[in-house]
C-alpha cells in the first residue's frame, strides 16, 4: 500500500483518481469520502451508477486534487 510517508504524496491524486474512472467504466459508482494518503484510511463504497447512495453523495475534486464525495 502506498501512504503518504512513502515519499509519493505528489503523485497519489493520480493514482488515487483513476478508481473513480475505473468504476465508471463498469457502469459503477465509487464513493469515496477519504482516502489513506490524506487522511490514514480508505473509506469507499461501490454502487451502480443510478443508485440512490451514489446520487446523495455528490463528487467533488478537494484541495490537493483527490477525487471524493461529500
Amino acid at each position: 500500500m502506498l501512504v503518504a510517508y512513502d515519499g509519493v504524496t505528489e503523485i497519489m491524486p493520480a493514482l488515487c483518481n483513476v478508481d473513480f474512472a475505473s468504476m465508471e467504466l463498469l457502469h459503477a459508482r465509487l464513493v469515496r469520502t477519504t482516502a489513506c494518503a490524506n487522511s490514514g484510511k480508505c473509506d469507499c463504497t461501490i454502487c451502480g451508477d443510478q443508485d440512490s447512495y451514489g446520487k446523495a453523495h455528490p463528487e467533488y475534486r478537494d484541495e490537493n486534487g483527490y477525487r471524493r464525495n461529500k
